[in-house]
């Protein structure tokens, strides 16, 4: 795996050198800020897959809890490579980073141990991990030691001595208040089942009666968690499967290249499973990326299409609006359907709007739960049961999406502005079935006349020209009774006025960012 170390290089040293090299304290403290956030998000992450992963594992479901497992091992992994310290001024905000540092590491070394235990077939020698803070643990030994008074020890005939960390009692834990879980409102009943007992998830590692009873609430817990998703399957079915996306390559003209790169990555392994396997398998996540207009949904439906694959079309603008406060649901029952219908493709439009980077100003408990719950979800996609479920996202801003989405969406497409050849295809296609007099000299003029522009702002210059013959003068006034066959074809002088109104949509400084952007993160 790619350390992340190297794809958070510039944060880190935005972080780590106040002061220097031109940054000034100001800048050095709104970098630390950022990085702040950025570890709550992955202490966040890492904590939502270990709940997840103890109560699968309570519930004697190996093969998913090791995945989740893993998942969390990830974003702990990538919380401790970020560097935040009180250097920039964090003030009595550093504490609280060192905490969440803290609880990443210790449960990262327990986590570690579980899984060893799991893949050796020595799950009895250890119990089920569940996160708990390093503070809450404290607390707990603490409050044990008070209950213990001197009398008591003494009477006991034993001399008294403090509780060590490892051995603090799971009673005097699970007094502590409980640490609840990203998702804990939405799961109570998992959170129960996985906690052993009174519903708390302040234990450290489950007691053989903890993991029993996890066990045995672990079928009511399931049970309650589909009961809950049920009404969020039918919006999934009635309202974003799309069951005729109805579209081909052959209906795209131009993109040759990014039809290619898709056909490789979806379509050919779908239709010779066999080949690809092992370092040919395919990637589950892509992205398509450009300038607004340039056909990146229909890629999307075209890709359904040849692919034969069920398509699921999600805008992230109205998740995060329409079912505002639901989406963590909503994420979930659509990968769960998804996995029912695949081999799937779930489409998901202007996900930087729903995907952004953590740490902005602006940024909601909300939107926080939802990317959490995407991480989660697809990190679980390729899973069993999942393996012909692929994500594809498309964005115009690809700068702004959040790095641990833009890791996992490994191939990453650029959908440029046509050239040359591309605008001569987009326009023969726009001028299919229309009354013309263009010979392909005038064709050619129009072509290099409108380089910069994209293919809908061709389509917009082909609707100009072509209302050019109902503004001749006589005919708007006889427009009612006026036979559509002797309307005058369109011809390269209504082109030449129509470039006069329509202008290109994308400017210069765009196009430098998206190029930049293929540089360092592009796949082709």
């Amino acid at each position: 795996m790619k350390s992340f170390s190297g794809l958070w290089g510039g944060l880190a040293a935005a972080a780590g050198v106040a002061g220097s090299g031109g940054v000034t304290a100001k800048e050095a403290h709104k970098a630390q800020a950022r990085a702040r956030e950025k570890l709550k998000g992955y202490h966040e992450l890492a904590k939502e897959a270990f709940d997840r992963a103890a109560a699968a594992d309570a519930a004697a479901r190996p093969e998913v809890a090791v995945r989740l497992y893993r998942t969390g091992l990830e974003a702990a992994r990538e919380g401790l490579a970020l560097q935040v310290g009180p250097s920039a001024g964090l003030g009595p905000l550093a504490d609280t980073a060192a905490g969440w540092r803290a609880d990443l590491e210790e449960w990262s070394r327990l986590v570690a141990a579980r899984l060893r235990a799991l893949e050796s077939g020595n799950a009895s020698t250890s119990a089920p991990v569940r996160p708990v803070s390093v503070a809450q643990q404290r607390a707990a030994q603490q409050q044990q030691q008070q209950q213990q008074p001197h009398s008591a020890a003494a009477a006991n005939g034993r001399p008294w001595r403090p509780v060590s960390a490892a051995g603090a009692a799971p009673a005097a834990a699970a007094a502590a208040q409980p640490l609840r879980s990203v998702n804990a409102a939405r799961q109570p009943a998992a959170a129960g089942a996985a906690g052993g007992g009174g519903g708390t998830a302040a234990v450290v590692r489950q007691g053989s009666g903890g993991a029993a009873a996890a066990r045995a609430g672990g079928g009511a817990a399931a049970a309650a968690a589909d009961d809950g998703l049920a009404k969020y399957r039918e919006i999934v079915l009635g309202e974003v499967l799309d069951r005729t996306p109805g579209v081909r390559w052959a209906d795209i003209a131009g993109l040759e290249t990014a039809k290619a790169a898709l056909s490789e990555a979806v379509v050919l392994p779908s239709l010779r499973p066999d080949l690809f396997q092992g370092l040919r398998a395919p990637v589950r996540g892509i992205l398509l990326y450009g300038p607004p207009g340039n056909g990146k949904t229909m890629l999307a439906k075209a890709l359904a299409g040849e692919a034969k694959t069920t398509f699921f079309n999600i805008s992230a603008s109205s998740l995060t609006s329409k079912w505002v406060g639901d989406g963590e649901k909503l994420v979930r029952a659509l990968f769960e359907v998804a996995a029912a219908r695949q081999p799937a493709l779930i489409f998901i439009d202007e996900i930087d709007s729903m995907m952004g980077a953590r740490g902005k100003a602006n940024e909601s408990d909300a939107s926080r739960r939802l990317l959490t719950e995407f991480l989660v979800q697809f990190d679980g996609a390729g899973g069993a049961g999942r393996e012909r479920v692929v994500v594809l996202g498309a964005t115009n801003r690809p700068q702004e999406l959040d790095e641990a989405v833009r890791r996992r969406l490994t191939k990453r497409i650029y959908v440029p502005l046509p050239d040359a050849a591309g605008r001569l295809a987009v326009l023969a296609h726009l001028l299919q079935g229309q009354p013309h007099r263009l010979s392909r000299g005038d064709l050619d003029v129009v072509v290099r006349a409108t380089a910069g522009y994209s293919a809908s702002d061709l389509a917009a210059l082909c609707k100009e020209a072509a209302m050019a013959p109902l503004r001749e003068p006589g005919v708007m006034a006889r427009l009612a009774s006026l036979p559509a066959s002797e309307l005058r074809p369109i011809m390269g002088r209504d082109f030449a006025a129509a470039l006069d109104v329509v202008r290109p949509s994308v400017n210069a400084a765009s196009l430098r960012a998206f190029e930049d952007f293929t540089r360092e993160y592009g796949t082709q």
